[in-house]
């Protein structure tokens, strides 16, 4: 192969090295954008800050606790129960809230 077509080689290797490195740096952010976003679409309309608070509160907590596999697998509970659904109550609401709170729970034992 000639000498050009392996700089290129280099380069497009280097790119995807480094977009898979920085997906992997911020795949909480993303998942956790994703997830609150969805409930807001789903949950009652005057929940949205209230929705954005808590779950802000949880990834804070998740990060400076050192927890943030279990905010993930949380949060992928959560995605997956919201596909199954079109819309959410209060009611389905504060357990969703609630489910965040074993990040609290954990972080004390």
């Amino acid at each position: 192969m000639k000498k050009r077509t392996w700089i290129v080689l280099g380069i497009l290797l280097a790119l995807f090295f480094g977009s898979v490195a920085i997906l992997r740096i911020f795949q909480l952010d993303l998942v956790h954008v994703a997830v609150v976003n969805a409930l807001i679409q789903k949950a009652p309309a005057d929940q949205a800050t209230r929705i954005r608070a808590e779950f802000s509160a949880a990834r804070r907590t998740s990060i400076d606790d050192d927890l943030q596999e279990h905010y993930m697998k949380t949060l992928f509970e959560i995605s997956q129960m919201l596909e199954k659904t079109q819309r959410i109550d209060i009611a389905q609401l504060e357990e969703i809230l609630a489910s965040l709170e074993p990040a609290a729970a954990q972080r004390a034992r």
